[in-house]
């Protein structure tokens, strides 16, 4: 039985806030508090958009003319930023309401266990014995149940807590104290605002990107959901509701649902100042990655430093400048033949490097990393096997190969694709704010190969692995 900080356990506790601490009402009133300061900012903002001082002429009025947008779409991000970690709070909220309303059946299972107990004991005090002499203990079995149910509960608060914290924590990252100070936007608060791009990359946020330990079949019902498909779960946001069967949810917890939509609220809130969502087409941070990539990895062995594990030591001769392109399962018969080439030939192969392939440790990478290309997207999220999402791939040196950066023509209306040499994430605008989409541009460079070339000598086809780590499946030839 798990006992909370303060030492409370169902044997000696029957107050479910005891049980399972935490102010529901508390976390609503920081929530409440947040949302006013989101809908102020935005007002401040529409204020300053309208503002025209009559009384500046010459260079002082072009400067404000120049700098009010500016400062507009500053104030808009803060607002947004506000309004996420609100209803970050809400959302914790709602997950310590729930658990404490579990806690409370607990509480009931327990007292009707340790019922059954009492009523079999005898006048001396001393248990009744049942067949061979044991004695018996009806009431065990639901104080068992009573346990299980409350250290269920305890544990998705803790769950939603931390989620919660990290979700706070990367809001106000950047900050010169970790707190937003309302009143000085103009002195380098708009420096922190298209810094949120560095955050989205770090965060590696994007609707549809989740929590890669959970499930998801139907990713695109559960975000057109939103918060309120969460609201009506308010009841049993686990266990038996019919939407979360329905989202085919039931390995996840709540604090992991909602903690995937925190990160989407990220996004959009640097989403809505314009000249940061369009700052992500040459996001700075993509290129600092890769050339930090690039250059660890000329000072040390590639698997070494990234502590690469592939299990088969021929493998080792793998080289940052290989290429690898991945994809579902159903791709892996073109490479069972004796005359397997790299693509069909009827358009252009797409492939990263070694490099960065490497850094792609799960399904959900692969997805990201490669930007939603159809065959992983298939894989990940469309059609997942039933232990979860299945990704293959294949290794090749490029040696004697003609490698290009891809163009648009051959992205054949990929809706993801971004030029300039990087695999891109598309953002839509944000509802009633048109132009605030963009790019979230990923540090992976993306490149082809036209003609479909037979598959060199020492390619390895694989699959990747529960831990990151390659499983060979084939070597070529």
């Amino acid at each position: 039985m798990t006992a909370t900080s303060l030492g409370a356990t169902l044997a000696t506790c029957s107050d479910p806030t005891v049980l399972v601490p935490g102010s529901a009402a508390a976390l609503r009133g920081d929530a409440d508090l947040l949302e006013q300061q989101s809908r102020a900012l935005a007002q401040q903002a529409e204020d300053l958009r309208g503002a025209h001082p009559t009384t500046w002429t010459g260079d002082a009025a072009d400067g404000w003319a120049g700098r009010r947008e500016q400062f507009a779409q500053t104030l808009d991000a803060v607002s947004q930023i506000h309004a996420a970690a609100g209803s970050t709070l809400l959302l914790h909220a709602q997950t310590l309401e729930w658990a404490q309303g579990v806690a409370g059946t607990a509480v009931r299972l327990y007292q009707r266990g340790r019922a059954l107990r009492e009523a079999e004991v005898g006048p001396s005090g001393a248990m009744l014995t049942g067949r061979g002499g044991v004695a018996a203990d009806s009431g065990s079995g639901l104080r068992d149940l009573a346990e299980r149910t409350l250290d269920s509960a305890q544990d998705e608060v803790a769950a939603s807590a931390r989620a919660a914290a990290a979700v706070l924590d990367e809001l106000s990252a950047g900050l010169r104290d970790g707190r937003w100070h309302l009143g000085e936007f103009a002195q380098g608060m708009w420096s922190w605002v298209t810094g949120i791009t560095d955050m989205l990359v770090k965060f590696n946020s994007l609707r549809l990107l989740i929590d890669p330990e959970g499930l998801m079949r139907d990713g695109a019902a559960m975000w057109q959901g939103g918060l309120d498909t969460y609201a009506s779960l308010t009841e049993d946001p686990i266990g038996t509701s019919e939407q979360l069967a329905q989202l085919d949810l039931l390995r996840d917890r709540p604090a992991q649902w909602w903690g995937q939509l925190a990160p989407d609220l990220a996004l959009t809130a640097a989403g809505g100042a314009g000249a940061a969502s369009r700052a992500l087409r040459g996001l700075s941070a993509a290129e600092e990655i890769a050339a930090g990539g690039r250059a660890a990895a000329a000072t040390g062995g590639l698997a070494e430093r990234l502590h690469w594990t592939i299990p088969d030591p021929a493998y080792r001769a793998i080289e940052p400048d290989w290429g690898v392109s991945f994809f579902s399962r159903d791709i892996v018969e073109f490479y069972t033949g004796s005359e397997s080439r790299l693509g069909s030939g009827r358009g252009a192969f797409f492939h990263m490097t070694a490099e960065d392939a490497m850094q792609l440790q799960t399904p959900h990478d692969v997805l990201r990393g490669t930007g939603f290309a159809p065959s992983i997207e298939d894989a990940v999220i469309v059609r997942p096997a039933p232990d979860g999402p299945e990704v293959f791939g294949i290794a090749f040196p490029r040696e004697g190969l003609a490698p290009r950066v891809p163009e648009l023509v051959d992205a054949a209306g990929h809706p993801h694709y971004l030029e300039g040499g990087h695999t891109a994430l598309k953002i839509e605008d944000a509802p009633g704010h048109p132009g605030t989409g963009g790019y979230l541009v990923n540090p992976t460079r993306e490149f082809v190969l036209d003609g479909a070339p037979p598959v060199p000598d020492g390619s390895l086809l694989f699959q990747l692995g529960p831990d990151g780590t390659w499983l060979p499946l084939r070597r070529f030839p």
